[in-house]
């Protein structure tokens, strides 16, 4: 019984989790298209930055302040090797999309968003 309603638990926080996801995406690329068109304003990379510093202060709460998730220590080789790639292209993924939005409907955006969970959890599964 006690299996059943762990089983319950984690496909409810799965199903949040998605609905989260999927929601502040949708919420954020709305709220860029409104920015570059409504107000005109021609500089993505100022957006870019103003997202990673959000996510880095949101990051610092939950990690630091609410403890909700442990801080991982790298070995700074890792950084290097593994992490910084990773990261610079995330980083180009979002300068791009924030690029794009001034010439690309919302609705094509968040169409080749869509596809993103299940293109990451198919490259996670094959390099097991």
């Amino acid at each position: 019984m006690e299996e059943s309603v762990i089983f319950q638990w984690s496909v409810f926080r799965s199903l949040l989790a998605i609905l989260q996801w999927w929601g502040f995406n949708v919420t954020v690329i709305i709220m860029n298209k409104w920015i570059f068109q409504k107000l005109d304003f021609k500089f993505p990379l100022t957006v870019s930055c103003i997202h990673f510093i959000c996510s880095s202060i949101g990051a610092y709460v939950v990690i630091k302040v609410l403890k909700i998730k442990p801080l991982i220590v790298v070995e700074p080789e890792d950084r290097w090797r593994r992490i910084f790639p990773m990261s610079f292209v995330f980083c180009i993924n979002i300068v791009l999309g924030n690029v794009s939005l001034r010439f690309i409907p919302v609705s094509f955006m968040q169409t080749i968003k869509s596809f993103t969970p299940a293109t990451t959890g198919q490259a996670q599964k094959s390099s097991i």
